[in-house]
């Protein structure tokens, strides 16, 4: 018998590929004897936001203002993504209750990646995601990978 039992821990992943066609929020619980994928939910982009984000990838040159209002408009949506798959867990009775998830990481929009310099931008605001679901948020997780030579 193991003298120190872990806990399980609930968390939230979020993310958006290249395609920018979806965000896809994937429920784990972890700390026992595996990892468990519970959940696994897309939620398309609106249209106007898509679009926005894909002329930035495309001609990566926007307005300082422009860029920051789309950083926190990524911010919402992944947000969003978050809550809608908190209550499709809570209906499901994966979460009995919110306070049971432990965290939400949010991986963010790659705008630019540039491998041979070991450069990455990804946006959506983690702290908007933070404020709006109440629950602690790690965001930019790339940067960090990118930063050790990754």
């Amino acid at each position: 018998m193991e003298l120190f039992m872990k806990k399980p821990t609930m968390a939230l992943g979020l993310m958006s590929g290249t395609s920018v066609d979806a965000i896809d929020a994937s429920l784990i619980r972890s700390g026992e004897k595996k990892d468990e994928l519970l959940l696994h939910v897309q939620f398309p982009f609106e249209k106007s936001l898509q679009e926005r984000i894909l002329r930035l990838i495309r001609e990566p040159q926007m307005h300082l203002a422009e860029f920051t209002e789309l950083h926190y408009a990524i911010g919402k949506a992944f947000a969003d993504a978050a809550e809608n798959t908190i209550q499709i867990a809570l209906k499901k009775k994966l979460l009995k209750k919110r306070s049971d998830l432990t965290a939400i990481g949010a991986h963010g929009q790659t705008v630019y990646h540039d491998p041979e310099k070991k450069q990455t931008l990804q946006i959506g605001e983690g702290s908007k995601i933070a404020a709006l679901t109440e629950i602690v948020t790690v965001s930019d997780l790339r940067a960090a990978d990118t930063a050790y030579g990754g």
